[in-house]
């Protein structure tokens, strides 16, 4: 069989299969928006239906270096990206959310350091502000986890802050929180201050005491919400929220009602407070009973219905209903499973496919790559026999 004739038949098989997927995919329903949740042992992101039904992993597992997935935010545009910041990579990278391509590399490690001190290190959040640009969540105190329970060991001379980018990756200023030194900064989220109409970014340390890598432990400080008058430039952050309930704030949410969600990660509550700072009430007394232990991510739905809740200790995923905190459905269990891994899922987003610029779909040129090569290979094999 000659060139010319398998190229014809590579081509033809290779059309047939695209159409027959093609078909497949444009008869399957486009849900109404998409889960994406960072997955930290396998390096990769899992995409799921508004029900919590896994549709398929975005990007190749452990592909690129993307290790340690944490942040996620998308980018502003029509066409926008995924941002992708990692805990372990110490970089923020970039990929196409609807079809997972690698884009590159945005801001590596080091980036915004001062007299060749500080810069990025370990992101844990990231968030697009009012004015467009990229908020970083700059746990830079992080030397790697405690064993067995995931808990941070921090070196004590670092500190921990909040970066600001260009949608671009350039380096713009540093904000700080007060006192310094190691934070464990986790949350982030903004609003508009309904007293001046002010822009404010609001900040969630966890703070607590940590291991170090001199042997030692240490308290960091935190262990509360810090806001951020972007409005004014203020680049040292005020004290917004702490004590009372507050252990550990995590997740941080603005919901439709004015009042500021707030995850408390070590308490294993989600709290409720009025956009002044003043506390409100209690929104769940008790996580474990929506099958979450040591809530951290929080979002809220894209028609604000229903809640997102990931568990740090408990490493999964629930779904509640907004107005009364119902469990609607635990969707990756306690510990994962084989489909959503075992990893935990901090980083997280809900979006439209609108957001997002499209629908989610695979990537089909891998798929028809190697069943057309398949098929090719045994039309050929089989009219060589014949010979």
């Amino acid at each position: 069989m000659n060139s010319n004739k398998i190229a014809l038949v590579s081509g033809l098989v290779f059309s047939g299969i695209a159409g027959v997927l093609a078909t497949s995919i444009s008869a399957q329903a486009t849900p109404s928006s998409y889960i994406f949740l960072s997955e930290n042992r396998q390096n990769t992101i899992k995409v799921a239906d508004p029900s919590g039904n896994y549709i398929q992993d975005l990007i190749p597992q452990d592909s690129n270096g993307v290790t340690g997935i944490d942040g996620l935010a998308i980018g502003p545009g029509t066409s926008p990206d995924l941002y992708v910041g990692t805990v372990t990579a110490r970089s923020i990278f970039t990929f196409n959310p609807t079809n997972g391509q690698f884009l590159g590399k945005l801001v590596s490690t080091g980036a915004g350091a001062v007299n060749g001190q500080g810069g990025l290190g370990s992101v844990t959040d990231i968030a697009f502000g009012p004015d467009g640009n990229l908020y970083v969540d700059n746990f830079d105190s992080f030397v790697g986890p405690h064993i067995p329970d995931g808990n941070p060991i921090v070196d004590p001379t670092k500190t921990d802050n909040i970066l600001v980018f260009t949608p671009s990756g350039q380096y713009l200023q540093t904000l700080n929180f007060p006192g310094g030194g190691p934070q464990v900064p986790v949350g982030l989220t903004f609003f508009t201050n309904p007293s001046n109409g002010h822009s404010e970014l609001l900040a969630a340390t966890r703070g607590g005491t940590y291991d170090t890598n001199t042997g030692g432990t240490i308290t960091a400080g935190g262990n509360a919400i810090y806001s951020f008058d972007l409005t004014s430039n203020q680049t040292t952050g005020t004290v917004f929220a702490t004590g009372g309930l507050l252990s550990g704030p995590s997740g941080l949410v603005v919901g439709p009602d004015n009042l500021l969600y707030v995850s408390s990660l070590d308490s294993n509550k989600i709290l409720r407070y009025n956009l002044d700072g003043t506390f409100n009430s209690v929104y769940v007394s008790d996580t474990t009973t929506l099958g979450i232990n040591g809530p951290t991510a929080l979002l809220l739905s894209p028609d604000k219905t229903e809640f997102l809740i990931t568990g740090f200790n408990s490493a999964n995923a629930s779904i509640a209903n907004f107005n009364t905190g119902a469990l609607i459905n635990n969707f990756i269990p306690a510990g994962g499973n084989s489909t959503f891994g075992f990893g935990k899922n901090e980083g997280a987003l809900w979006v439209t496919s609108a957001q997002i610029g499209g629908a989610v779909v695979p990537e089909p040129l891998n798929i028809l790559g190697a069943a057309s090569t398949v098929i090719i290979g045994a039309f050929v094999k089989r009219k060589m026999k014949k010979k």
